[in-house]
């Protein structure tokens, strides 16, 4: 609560109110002007303080976030930040991360099932993907996107990998993942981030294999009619901000991590996106 007290220029003081027949004409109390000579002081009950309303200082102006700026970040997640010193893993990836490998014109990969078990194929010429036979306790998928191709996961990636999930060839469903390497950026991975929710988006795109690889292929080539074209930019920072639209287009953004590493295959940051739609990839806490 405040009491007021009016003073003139002269020093004088007096307890006064709003109606005061004291104040200059056409002015009220509570005003303030540079042409006024005459000030209203107020107290604070609560303080004892006498406070002149029209010298108080404005209060500071609240300025928006830039975009990204206090962002809840991920979390880390202990399985990821475990390959950083998976020295196998280290050095696979980076086989197939060299100049060499990256500009053959046939994809070159490595089907895992951890800890040590690393098995090698190759593609066919100019043919952008790896024909896998006999796979059974899948960890991950390690393979290169070679020159002219997306620096991303292809929509075949990610058929691939629900159809691993689906058929029960995973080692570990919560940690299943894929590794990119690409000529036109850095190496990527892309996890299961909950398996019930990774469950429900592969079912959408794959259906449930029936238990013996029945694949609807209604559901794939209504994901491939609609994404293929997406996940080819030769831009791999427009190529992941594509990726994670198609995850929230699908719901399914707690199915699926997105990680970009740097170029050593270590150090795994996060990627998602900020509430304006850019990239972001800020270390994990």
């Amino acid at each position: 609560m405040y009491n007021v007290v009016g003073q003139s220029p002269g020093g004088g003081e007096g307890t006064t109110t709003p109606d005061s027949t004291t104040n200059p004409p056409n002015t009220l109390p509570g005003e303030c002007g540079e042409d006024r000579n005459w000030v209203v002081y107020v107290i604070d009950t609560n303080t004892g303080e006498w406070k002149n309303p029209c010298t108080q200082e404005e209060p500071p102006i609240e300025w928006p976030d830039e975009p990204g700026e206090n962002q809840t970040p991920e979390p880390c997640d202990s399985f990821i930040l475990s390959l950083n010193q998976n020295t196998n893993f280290v050095n696979y990836l980076k086989s197939i991360n060299t100049q060499q490998i990256l500009t053959q014109p046939y994809e070159s990969g490595y089907a895992v099932s951890f800890p040590n078990n690393y098995q090698l194929k190759q593609g066919g010429y100019n043919d952008p993907n790896i024909y896998w036979e006999n796979l059974n306790n899948v960890g991950a998928i390690l393979h290169c996107h070679y020159s002219g191709l997306a620096g991303i996961f292809s929509n075949n990636d990610i058929i691939f990998m629900a159809q691993i999930f689906m058929g029960n060839y995973a080692q570990g469903s919560a940690n299943l993942f894929f590794a990119l390497t690409t000529p036109t950026g850095n190496p990527l991975i892309m996890k299961v981030k909950n398996p019930a929710a990774f469950r429900a988006f592969a079912q959408s795109i794959v259906g449930d294999g029936n238990g013996n690889d029945d694949w609807d292929e209604e559901k794939i080539k209504d994901f491939n009619d609609d994404y293929y074209d997406m996940l080819r930019s030769t831009n791999q920072e427009t190529n992941m901000i594509a990726f994670l639209n198609m995850l929230k287009d699908k719901n399914a953004e707690n199915a699926i991590s997105l990680y970009q590493s740097d170029e050593n295959c270590t150090n795994w940051n996060p990627a998602t996106l900020s509430p304006f739609g850019s990239l972001l990839t800020d270390p994990c806490q």
